[in-house]
């Protein structure tokens, strides 16, 4: 159950973090329903439930919460509230209610897992001392009912963007920013850290017969296109601490009639063809496949095979994260090649 205010529903951005959060598991072999009396969401998103709602405060979740708990009995729970006490000038009390509501939340649903994340930064720079003091405040709450058996877990939400990954109202993540917030979101599921590599970072990455290009959409507000010659390829230097099989999520769109597809070379070898959705370009999805690195540098290379695809990012995991999500094992298809 996604809970939370509009940064969950996805203002300006239908569907939010939750688009790409239900791609990546899906592309994991995950079974997952996303629950709610809530629904919204675009084609890429397969499970569209949730518990947003735009503009209220945590007293009005918390006075709904424990009604959509009982009806829908989630396993997991991702809340992110707290933005709009800050807002309308109701910082004092906010960590109190804060607790009221993580004690009704946990009290309604003991077994299930809650993941609490401290909540984004605003445009503002003197908002943001109140953002600081709020989520720590937040960790506390969390930190003192984990000490007692509660299933709380503490999701740092907050240093996953930056001032360019806020909208230009000052308050709401840009496209990139949900993204960044979805990648955020699976790491603190699966309990390992998740790296992201922009596609149009000339730093790390080699591009030929092909296009940098700014995109709204895009989580580096940049991606690669035009990549529809046989000839073009986009290559990624990256460097992993260590050696093992890891996996790739890359976020990609095609926006051509039919679906496309990508050779994926790894250190000179071809290890597989990756193929994308015809949903339309900027419209992403997130491919997972399984790839073994060499621990320090390595090439992964995306050449041209079909249509004309166009790179976001490209994410890395490594492999042994995917026997956990929450402490259980709910992993009910072996995840696609």
């Amino acid at each position: 159950m996604p809970l939370g205010d509009s940064i969950t529903w996805g203002l300006n951005v239908v569907g939010a973090y939750r688009t790409d959060l239900w791609q990546l598991m899906i592309a994991d072999g995950l079974s997952v329903r996303m629950v709610g009396s809530q629904s919204s969401g675009p084609v890429q998103l397969g499970s569209k439930g949730h518990e947003g709602h735009g503009g209220w405060e945590i007293a009005q979740i918390d006075a709904l919460v424990q009604g959509w708990l009982t009806d829908y009995r989630p396993d997991v729970v991702l809340l992110h509230i707290g933005t709009n006490d800050l807002l309308h000038h109701k910082e004092r009390g906010a960590p109190e209610r804060l607790g009221g509501l993580l004690d009704h939340i946990t009290a309604t649903l003991p077994d299930t897992d809650v993941y609490v994340a401290t909540i984004d930064p605003l445009g503002n720079p003197a908002m943001n001392e109140k953002v600081r003091a709020f989520n720590a405040a937040l960790a506390q709450a969390v930190q003192t009912r984990t000490a007692t058996g509660a299933h709380l877990h503490l999701v740092d939400m907050n240093s996953a963007l930056t001032r360019q990954d806020i909208s230009a109202d000052r308050i709401h993540p840009t496209a990139g920013g949900y993204s960044k917030m979805a990648e955020r979101w699976y790491s603190a599921l699966r309990e390992a850290q998740m790296t992201r590599w922009e596609a149009e970072q000339p730093t790390y990455t080699v591009v030929e017969s092909g296009r940098r290009m700014a995109s709204k959409t895009a989580s580096g507000n940049g991606k690669v296109g035009f990549l529809i010659s046989p000839k073009s390829q986009l290559e990624f230097h990256l460097t992993v601490p260590t050696s093992g099989q890891y996996r790739l999520y890359v976020r990609a769109a095609d926006g051509m009639p039919l679906p496309c597809s990508q050779r994926l070379v790894v250190n000179g070898g071809q290890t597989g063809v990756l193929h994308y959705s015809d949903l339309g370009f900027d419209r992403w999805t997130m491919t997972g496949t399984t790839v073994t690195l060499d621990a320090g540098p390595n090439v992964v290379r995306l050449e041209h095979d079909v249509c004309n695809a166009e790179i976001d990012s490209i994410d890395l995991m490594p492999m042994a994260a995917l026997s956990r999500f929450a402490g259980r094992q709910i992993q009910t298809d072996s995840p696609p090649g």
